[in-house]
């Protein structure tokens, strides 16, 4: 057998009593609370946009461009580098950078590699200046400490 009475509840009693379905009076909704914790750096997604829209070489090359380069920008935000866009970067941000890897004491191989990854960061942003043509400029030219 069918039932030929609505069905009770609040939301039906405002639709019976000819309130606008969108109007939401019967609805009650918990207010949206804003996250407390850090969003992601705005930096960190430039990169991570940037490496999905220009898929160049292997995945392996790739993923390691995108984990170097996302790296770089962790490192950035603990130098102080705080709300920066890709297209923002500048000659003083990569030499920071470079200084702090000295100060750790990386090897020149592993400055080439990750100056190689912001080398193409900076041109992907237009910029290619920003970067310089030699490793000799940071101190990581073949045969240096």
């Amino acid at each position: 057998m069918i039932n030929d009475q609505p069905p009770n509840g609040p939301v039906w009693a405002a639709v019976l009593n000819g309130l606008a379905a969108s109007s939401h009076s019967a609805v009650m909704r918990p207010a949206q609370k804003k996250c407390k914790c850090p969003r992601l750096h705005q930096l960190e997604h430039d990169i991570r946009e940037i490496c999905r829209r220009n898929p160049q070489g292997p995945q392996a090359t790739q993923a390691d461009r995108q984990r170097t380069l996302l790296m770089c920008a962790r490192q950035w935000f603990r130098l102080g580098v705080h709300r920066k866009r890709a297209v923002n970067l500048n000659t003083d941000n990569i030499r920071m950078l470079v200084d702090a890897w000295h100060a750790e004491q990386l090897s020149a191989a592993t400055m080439r590699n990750r100056l190689l990854y912001l080398r193409w960061l900076a041109r992907k942003i237009g910029k290619p200046h920003i970067v310089a043509p030699s490793n000799r400029a940071y101190g990581a030219g073949r045969g240096e400490k």
